[in-house]
């Protein structure tokens, strides 16, 4: 019985070391470094359009700037990343994109979608990984975009 009741106890803690790990450790997606695919626009799936690129942010740490793709056209921009702990250990990501500059050229059906993109990347201030997903959120703390990890 001593060891049955043993055994439960170690399993028990491997399963709450590994839990503890997996969303600790490093199994999330880092910011930095990472292709970030859009698939939710402002509560909306989104999928490429046939005649759209995958619409698609990256991070570069050492330069402090982004870039990627809003479907028809590239774009690129400085941005600000931020961790805070506040004596509650709460902790605060905050993440603000610089000016937004892009490539000028017009495809069909896909503008609409771009000019929203950038507007939501302009109204973005915190972020939030979780595992392979990156949520932007507004100043209302309202996720206004949703990424996954390529």
């Amino acid at each position: 019985m001593k060891k049955l009741i043993l055994l439960t106890v170690l399993l028990s803690a491997c399963v709450i070391t590994f839990e503890c790990s997996s969303s600790e450790t490093g199994t999330s997606a880092k910011l930095e470094g990472t292709r970030w695919v859009l698939y939710e626009l402002e509560g909306v799936k989104y999928t490429t359009p046939a005649d759209g690129k995958t619409v698609f942010i990256k991070f570069d740490a050492a330069e402090m700037k982004m870039s990627g793709s809003a479907s028809c056209n590239t774009i690129f921009g400085n941005y600000t990343a931020v961790k805070t702990a506040d004596a509650g250990e709460n902790v605060q990501l905050s993440l603000k994109f610089g000016p937004i500059a892009s490539t000028e050229m017009f495809c069909n059906n896909v503008m609409d979608t771009e000019t929203k993109f950038k507007a939501a990347l302009e109204k973005t201030t915190q972020y939030k990984i979780s595992k392979s997903k990156l949520y932007l959120y507004n100043d209302a703390d309202k996720i206004i975009l949703r990424f996954k990890s390529e």
